[in-house]
């Protein structure tokens, strides 16, 4: 996002991943936080990669 706003980018991505059945629910806060900022700061722009990322919060 381009105003680099991470609450929002995690919360949609929360969102996102709840609307097509995946949860985030026992992802540990601070490890959820890195992907989040990845993205919102460039460094990470590869969607399977962010995909990925995401999978490997789940317990």
């Amino acid at each position: 996002m381009a105003d680099r706003d991470e609450r929002l980018c995690r919360t949609s991505a929360v969102v996102f991943l709840e609307l097509n059945g995946e949860t985030l629910s026992g992802a540990d806060a601070d490890a959820a936080e890195a992907p989040v900022i990845a993205v919102t700061t460039g460094e990470l722009d590869d969607v399977t990669e962010i995909a990925k990322r995401l999978r490997e919060l789940e317990p």
